[in-house]
């Protein structure tokens, strides 16, 4: 207990405890130090800021090469149909059937011509990537790209509706008969 007076007298009595002392070095260590660490530290946030667009535009990339298989080979399903159905059509019209075929040449046209134009238009979606992963707001650019995309795939679900419709339209084409198929009865 003595101590802890002696040592609070001794620490009241001291007549430079009021005053916070630094000297002129410190106070430039801390103005030199505080620009160039500012300087670093927004350096560094260009450097990650670089790369993550690189990462963003690299990803784009690799999404877009994706769905442009997807949709390449879904138009080389179709375009594929398309011909089959054609060369059945021919087959029932060369022969002597009564089989009505204009209402499925019809449908085969119309699919036809949205076919190409969902091949036009992916071909201006493949042009227009490139300027997305180049320009100032991707974001915005990327909108347009993707109702492009949207637009090609809504001609494709059409296409297909159209073909099942042709398709159901001709009677040549429907597997089996009028005859129901016998079921085998239990032994």
């Amino acid at each position: 207990m003595f101590t802890l007076l002696l040592a609070l007298n001794l620490l009241l009595a001291s007549p430079n405890t009021n005053r916070i002392t630094t000297s002129p070095s410190a106070i430039n260590r801390v103005a030199t130090v505080s620009p160039s660490s500012s300087q670093a530290r927004d350096q560094n946030r260009a450097t990650v800021a670089a790369k993550l667009s690189l990462i963003r535009r690299e990803r784009v990339r690799t999404y877009w090469s994706r769905m442009l298989t997807r949709i390449t080979a879904a138009i080389d399903r179709l375009q594929k149909l398309i011909e089959r159905i054609e060369d059945r059509l021919a087959i029932i019209d060369s022969g002597d059937s009564d089989i009505d075929t204009t209402l499925a040449k019809g449908d085969l046209a119309e699919a036809k011509k949205l076919l190409n134009e969902a091949g036009v238009m992916l071909e201006t979606a493949k042009g227009d990537i490139e300027i997305v992963l180049e320009s100032e707001d991707p974001k915005f650019a990327l909108g347009k790209v993707i109702d492009t995309v949207q637009d090609i795939k809504a001609n494709l679900v059409e296409i297909h509706k159209l073909l099942v419709h042709a398709i159901g339209s001709i009677k040549g084409l429907r597997v089996g008969g009028d005859s129901p198929t016998p079921t085998p009865t239990p032994s």
